[in-house]
Formats: structure tokens, sequence, C-alpha cells
């Protein structure tokens, strides 16, 4: 399993995790399946300029995404936020999201000038939380009803990492 930046070629494979996990995962991501889908092909190389989007790759399949989000204002630009952790179910289980989110935490204390990271999660996702947790973020609220899917309304428990108190090596 290898884990690299995807770059312009890996569009169309990040396009299609990001609508699969749509489907499997509807609570988990800010966007609707239906936006996803309707999503132009340069929309999404867009993004992946924008932001640092790691994937983990297994026989040239997209397998899983994480990725890095540096705010693009001037005062806020020591922040960025860790979005878009997702592994295909059949891949779960195996350190998978782990290896993807600290990869970006790994690439967020490479760049100069950056203290926070901050992420937002589903508070019913407690494998998640928890994984997060031993990264080192910690929670800092929860926006109730954050998110509306098929008429449902989900929490969203707001979490802050401060690179600075992280141990060498973590």
């Amino acid at each position: 399993m290898d884990i690299k930046r995807l770059s312009l070629p890996d569009a169309a494979a990040f396009q299609d995790l990001r609508v699969y996990a749509l489907r499997e995962s509807p609570a988990a991501f800010g966007s609707s399946l239906e936006e996803e889908q309707e999503r132009p092909q340069a929309s999404t190389e867009a993004f992946l300029s924008a932001a640092a989007i790691f994937g983990a790759f297994a026989d040239g399949a997209l397998l899983g995404t994480a990725a890095l989000l540096r705010e693009p204002r001037q005062k806020e630009s020591h922040r960025a936020a860790l979005i878009g952790v997702y592994v295909r179910p059949e891949q779960r289980g195996r350190g998978l999201a782990r290896r993807l989110a600290q990869t970006v935490v790994d690439h967020a204390r490479s760049l100069p000038d950056l203290r926070l990271l901050t992420l937002d999660v589903t508070e019913t996702n407690t494998q998640a939380i928890a994984l997060y947790e031993s990264l080192g973020f910690q929670r800092y609220g929860v926006l109730p009803e954050a998110t509306c899917v098929d008429g449902v309304f989900y929490g969203q428990v707001e979490m802050v990492c401060r690179l600075s108190d992280l141990p060498p090596g973590r």
C-alpha cells in the first residue's frame, strides 16, 4: 500500500471515490451526493490544486484519502483543516485512516508558520473521534444540527490540534 499526494492525473479516481463515499456514508461529509455527481471535472482539478490531498493506493486503485486545506486569508493562514478522511469499507480496520491522517499531520508540521489544525467530525462517528484524539486533537465544541441528511440532523464535533503541542516525531 502506497500513500502519495494526489495530482491532476488522479482527479477522476478522486472524484469517483468521493461519489462512492457519499453513497456509503452520506452523513460524514458536508456535500451531498447530488452536488458531487454534478461537480465538473474542472472543479475537482481546482480542488486538487488548492489542497494537499493524499491518497492510499493498492494495485493502482484509490482506497482512501485525507486532505489538508489551508486557510487562504492572511489573518487566518496559520490555520488549516484536516478534511475528507475516508477509507473504503473493505479496507477499514487495517490502520489506513490513521496512516492517511498522520500523513496530513506530518505534512502540516512541515509547512512554515502553520500553527493549528482543525477538523469537524460527525458526532456519531465515535471511531473517528477516538482516532483524532489519539493523534493529538482536542474537542472544543459541538455544532448541533450541523448537517441534515434525509431529514435527520447530525451534530459535528469540532476539534483542534496545536502543532507545537505535538511531541517530536508524532
